[in-house]
């Protein structure tokens, strides 16, 4: 597949319907070309932006390839439906990031270490018929993931964040509309909550290798559209440890809740009553 390269210069995708990735390095020379290649000065790298506006974002490679699609500092994409596949995840080696999909899912595994977050909009120099360049206008920040609607039930409608080497920060809110389920997992490494994950009816899972922290506010919530799914918390590595805030909650409506730990589990509030039994305060 195709190679888009820059040193360190940001790039846009802009489309109608859908956008095929090949392989997009924004790295600087000095981290590209060591070898092994380094990730020194990443905080100086491109950042990149994907709008496809009514279609997908897709991995052009075969299907379960993991080789890395986008090397870059920032990577932010907006997309009619999908973002990745189930079968064929976006590769990402990016610090931070932040997705936002009309109707459907999104599928990330990162090779090391990254955030969701709030990722400005890419500025680009645009080549006019004259020759002459001007900068393109900077929209909004994106900010997290956002699902906004599940009206279709199709395939690729569900979340996972994968980091396969380095924690996983979530400093922005997980909301998914819908029946969507959502994985996020850091393979070998922490997971950081520091903001609200709220599925409309699916399963939630956060797990990590390392510890699996849930600050104040971080509250998981399934069960607002109706019927519940169920949340389940892992911290898998030994001596790995869950810590709920405070005042942080899990709340179903009748699913079960899971937390595990090798080590011990700190306990915020876990509320599994059935909506009606909670705001009636009854146990009906």
């Amino acid at each position: 597949s195709a190679t888009l390269r820059t040193y360190a210069g940001n790039a846009r995708f802009d489309a109608a319907t859908s956008v095929s990735l090949g392989a997009v390095d924004l790295r600087a020379d000095s981290d590209r070309n060591e070898n092994p290649a380094t990730l020194t000065d990443q905080s100086a790298w491109g950042s990149l932006a994907i709008t496809a506006t009514s279609g997908t974002v897709t991995d052009a490679a075969t299907s379960g390839d993991t080789a890395v699609d986008v090397y870059a500092k920032t990577l932010r994409v907006a997309s009619g439906q999908s973002i990745g596949e189930g079968a064929d995840h976006l590769e990402t080696e990016v610090q931070s990031i932040a997705l936002s999909v009309s109707e459907g899912g999104a599928y990330i595994t990162e090779n090391t270490a990254f955030s969701l977050g709030s990722v400005d909009d890419v500025v680009v120099n645009q080549v006019a018929v004259t020759g002459t360049t001007s900068s393109t206008t900077a929209g909004s920040v994106l900010s997290g993931l956002t699902v906004a609607a599940d009206t279709t039930d199709a395939s690729n409608d569900d979340i996972v964040l994968i980091g396969t080497s380095g924690d996983i920060t979530l400093d922005q809110a997980v909301t998914i509309a819908g029946n969507a389920n959502v994985l996020v997992d850091a393979q070998s490494g922490a997971l950081a909550m520091n903001a609200a994950t709220t599925s409309g009816s699916g399963n939630v899972t956060a797990k990590a290798s390392g510890n699996v922290t849930m600050a104040d506010g971080a509250d998981i919530t399934t069960g607002a559209a109706g019927t519940s799914g169920d949340v389940n918390i892992m911290a898998t590595g030994s001596s790995s440890t869950v810590t709920m805030g405070s005042g942080t909650q899990i709340v179903t409506n009748a699913g079960n809740v899971r937390v595990a730990a090798d080590g011990s589990v700190t306990v915020g509030s876990i509320d599994a009553r059935t909506s009606s039994d909670r705001t009636g305060s009854s146990l009906t």
